[in-house]
């Protein structure tokens, strides 16, 4: 008799954790960011991509450049060059996702930063990170070094 009452009360409290809505998703849906550097030909690609659980939930890539080797008169006329638009088409898969790109060459340093817009990424692009852990490896086999911040 004790055991049925000890198995109607466990039963119970389920029910009403249930009901009441006690969110075990809230720690699947921890917010991490994957940020990862590399260096191609002396820029300095650096790609954050946060993670809300396993969906991405932003994406955003900064190209930097060390300019100090470079002449004054080269600097000012490389400020007329449109970085957006060459990195725009060096990452041709993602370019109709590029937003709020924007370039500034101030202290011998070229930088240049953009947004992607996860909803008009080609969903096939996206899902290919899959999990924060999958995304990592993926990124770290083609030549970033990344770390997980939570």
């Amino acid at each position: 008799m004790k055991k049925r009452f000890l198995i109607f009360g466990v039963i119970m409290m389920a029910i009403s954790l249930l009901i009441t809505g006690c969110d075990v998703t809230e720690t699947v849906q921890k917010e991490q960011l994957l940020h990862c550097k590399a260096n191609s030909e002396g820029v300095d690609v650096i790609f954050n991509v946060s993670f809300k659980g396993n969906r991405i939930s932003n994406m955003n890539l900064v190209y930097e450049m060390d300019l100090s080797d470079i002449e004054d008169d080269r600097i000012e006329a490389a400020k007329s060059e449109d970085y957006c638009k060459i990195v725009k088409e060096s990452l041709s898969q993602y370019e109709s996702a590029f937003k709020n790109c924007s370039q500034d060459i101030s202290n011998k340093k070229l930088s240049v930063t953009s947004d992607l817009d996860i909803d008009k990424m080609d969903a096939s692009e996206s899902v290919k990170f899959g999990t924060i852990d999958n995304a990592k490896k993926g990124l770290e086999e083609v030549g970033y070094t990344c770390t997980v911040e939570e």
